[in-house]
């Protein structure tokens, strides 16, 4: 076997491998499916995509063209191939996809069916925060999709300041957890992002409001039992207060990768 076709049977052999193995939670590793809206001009969704993947998953950095005329495919690989120079020159290990539909949710809705092969194709979407309220629509009509679809979705928002990150902020790795079934993924999540080494100096909070004092004896006890489940060690926060309830309720389930120094 010539050398050039050695790396293509060792990857056939472990995708036909990873075909027959059973899906279980504990093997469960993220498969991020990074939608951006341009030709990757900020790279903080990359960033935290890799950290999110780095020796431990897979990533996709993915376009949706929202175009129509000729030369459409043309059009697309010029696209795919600034992709992968942007990959490149970013020193990521990643896999370009890019698609054309007039309609973004469409759009969306293909990457999410058609990128991967066998047991690799996405489990998270990854996003930027829609800053224009002119998109805010879409920007929901996406999230339902991927929700019908059954994956998870990662929101992340940065001030345009902050969005050529060179290395990861200072403060505690907080978990927001409103109470929802997805309190384990959150806290993996967390977890694969201190393994980094740029993030390993980062201790892990969870964080949970509630709205009467009494409520703390028992909030502690479920959400210790949530981190005993997900084998993450973290530190717990239990957060007292009306307004700290209101704010709960008012925002998504949340991870901050710093607060404070």
């Amino acid at each position: 076997m010539c050398a050039a076709a050695r790396p293509f049977e060792r990857a056939r052999r472990a995708l036909l491998q990873l075909e027959e193995t059973r899906y279980h939670p504990k093997n469960w590793r993220p498969i991020i499916l990074a939608l951006s809206g341009g030709a990757w001009r900020w790279n903080h969704l990359a960033q935290y995509g890799s950290w999110l993947t780095a020796g431990r998953g897979i990533m996709f950095l993915a376009q949706v063209m929202e175009e129509t005329g000729e030369k459409l495919n043309e059009r697309r690989c010029q696209e795919e191939d600034k992709l992968r120079k942007f990959i490149a020159g970013e020193d990521l290990q990643a896999f370009p996809a890019v698609v054309i539909e007039p309609d973004l949710v469409k759009g969306v809705e293909s990457l999410v069916e058609c990128c991967g092969i066998g047991g690799i194709r996405p489990n998270t979407i990854l996003m930027g925060w829609a800053d224009n309220p002119k998109r805010l629509e879409r920007f929901c009509q996406v999230l339902r999709r991927i929700a019908e679809l059954e994956r998870s979705a990662l929101i992340v928002y940065c001030p345009d300041e902050e969005k050529r990150l060179a290395a990861a902020p200072r403060g505690t790795i907080d978990v927001w957890w409103q109470g929802g079934k997805n309190g384990a993924l959150m806290l993996l999540l967390a977890h694969m992002l201190a393994q980094n080494p740029e993030w390993r100096n980062h201790s892990i909070r969870l964080v949970f409001a509630v709205a009467e004092p009494e409520q703390e004896t028992k909030a502690r006890e479920k959400l210790s039992k949530l981190m005993e489940a997900a084998r993450v060690p973290a530190a717990l926060t239990i957060v007292v207060g009306e307004d700290a309830i209101a704010g709960r309720r008012a925002g998504p389930e949340r991870i901050h990768p710093a607060s404070g120094d």
